[in-house]
């Protein structure tokens, strides 16, 4: 990684150290409420173990969607220099990013689309959205200092989410810096692609 991808990088790794910590904040919070209401702290810590697994295999998904979007400009570099030798290219990909841009769709409408979606944002706003917002919710639920801290913290973490400078979806990007869709016959399995 260099240049500008390795300060995304940089910024995507305090990005998901700061969701780490409010997720800590906020279980911690609860199970400080479960041990002072003096309830069963057994199904709490399934609870936790399970939400922190989850937090943990969308940073691994993350981070493994966004080295694949930094191998795209080798790869196209390669593709160009073969090209001007006059040898057939054919590019591998594990995934066509579907799923990312279906999520995109249906959260923004087709109307708001303005570029390709990019995997890794669609990847942390759904654990921000599926993982770490419902705790923060429930730890609001007391009215205290602490619930309010926490939706304080989430809403700085959207924020810098925002402000990532994420790739975007690598077959797309793909397509788009080897000439489009009338240079580059897409074989996958995705049912449409997007127009941009």
């Amino acid at each position: 990684l260099e240049g500008p991808l390795l300060n995304t990088y940089s910024s995507s790794c305090l990005f998901w150290q700061e969701a780490f910590q409010l997720l800590s904040f906020v279980l911690k919070a609860k199970k400080r409420e479960i041990k002072r209401k003096r309830l069963k702290v057994g199904s709490m810590t399934d609870s936790s173990s399970l939400t922190m697994r989850h937090f943990w295999g969308c940073q691994q998904q993350f981070f493994r969607q966004l080295l694949v979007c930094a191998k795209v400009p080798s790869v196209v570099s390669m593709a160009k220099s073969a090209r001007l030798r006059q040898e057939a290219v054919v590019i591998a990909m594990w995934s066509t990013g579907e799923s990312v841009t279906s999520a995109r769709v249906e959260r923004e409408g087709t109307k708001n689309l303005a570029g390709f979606a990019s995997a890794p944002f669609e990847i942390a706003t759904r654990m921000l959205d599926k993982i770490i917002a419902p705790k923060v919710e429930d730890a609001m639920g007391g009215g205290d200092r602490e619930g309010m801290q926490a939706a304080a913290r989430l809403s700085r973490l959207c924020g810098q989410l925002k402000a990532l400078d994420l790739p975007p979806n690598p077959l797309d990007d793909l397509i788009a810096q080897l000439g489009g869709p009338r240079e580059v016959a897409e074989l996958s399995g995705r049912r449409q692609r997007p127009l941009v």
